[in-house]
């Protein structure tokens, strides 16, 4: 059980310890901890004991862990809201960052423990719908926050990439407002206002495309009408593209893949709601991938492809 409570004892020294210094390093010997495989299989063998129908055992196990992930979830959130709420103590970026690691590693596969492991699928979901949505609201929470944000944007917009590429949280996320907030951070870095003051980052731009990409997979896949956001978006492309134009500068692969794919999907879900926005604005959006398509590498000509079929 030597695993078992050195995590537990950790999660709770994340909040419960009085100085700082002492719950930084918690929070972070707890995500090397818990980022190690072998540590990570030895918690679900000491988590559960190891006896009965292998069915039975699977399911105890999950309910164990999930019981010990929703407590390390719940705590890491805690420490960052103490830290930003303490005016005396300077947040740095690993304030930031290892809460957000802790939350991906609960996402994972355990190898060893979970037979699908290695697989394409989505693991299941170990915290609860109130405990998802508290996520969803602590993340969104430091993206609207001037000082995480200028710490760790980049680590933000991949979080924001990750919950869009999760069923689970974007069955959790309504149209208005949740879902129009991340397309707001999405046009944020796509259309900067003033380049001089504020210049976008392609990092940060990559990152932005990577969400909205996801965001349009996974709300395709799970059927969630998006007919509220629909004229938005495809004018925040068209926009998009016609700002590249005007500076004679191409969009990069890595921006220009996911915002196709990601207004595809969005077409093919929402055909009829797409017709007169793409009256509109279409024109300029076909004119970009038109241009591009002949030399586009062959992932490239794959999103264009299908961008064209959703067209007809």
């Amino acid at each position: 059980m030597a695993t078992y409570k050195r995590i537990s004892s950790l999660t709770e020294a994340m909040c419960v310890e009085k100085s700082v210094i002492t719950r930084r390093k918690a929070c972070d010997e707890l995500q090397q901890l818990l980022a190690t495989p072998e540590v990570r299989r030895k918690l679900a063998l000491e988590g559960t004991p190891a006896r009965g129908t292998t069915r039975n055992l699977r399911a105890s196990r999950h309910r164990a862990l999930s019981e010990l992930w929703r407590n390390i979830v719940q705590h890491a959130m805690v420490f960052i809201d103490m830290i930003l709420d303490d005016k005396k103590v300077k947040l740095n970026r690993n304030d930031v960052t290892i809460p957000l690691k802790l939350i991906k590693l609960c996402h994972l596969y355990d190898e060893g423990i979970d037979y699908r492991a290695g697989s394409k699928l989505q693991p299941p979901s170990r915290l609860s719908r109130s405990e998802i949505k508290k996520v969803i609201a602590f993340v969104f929470g430091l993206v609207d926050d001037d000082r995480p944000l200028a710490l760790a944007e980049v680590d933000l917009l991949d979080m924001l990439a990750f919950i869009c590429s999760r069923r689970e949280y974007v069955a959790n996320m309504k149209p208005v407002p949740e879902m129009q907030i991340i397309l707001e951070e999405v046009e944020t870095r796509l259309l900067v206002e003033d380049e001089s003051v504020y210049p976008s980052d392609p990092t940060h731009v990559a990152y932005a495309c990577k969400a909205f990409q996801n965001l349009m997979k996974t709300s395709n896949e799970l059927g969630v009408g998006l007919h509220l956001l629909v004229p938005g978006t495809i004018k925040m492309v068209m926009r998009w593209i016609r700002r590249k134009n005007k500076e004679h500068v191409l969009p990069s692969v890595v921006e220009f893949v996911p915002i196709l794919e990601g207004l595809t999907g969005m077409v093919r879900s929402h055909p009829h709601q797409c017709m007169a926005p793409l009256a509109r604005h279409g024109k300029t959006i076909i004119k970009a991938a038109l241009k591009r398509y002949s030399n586009a590498l062959s992932f490239e000509r794959r999103a264009l492809n299908g961008f064209f079929s959703s067209m007809l």
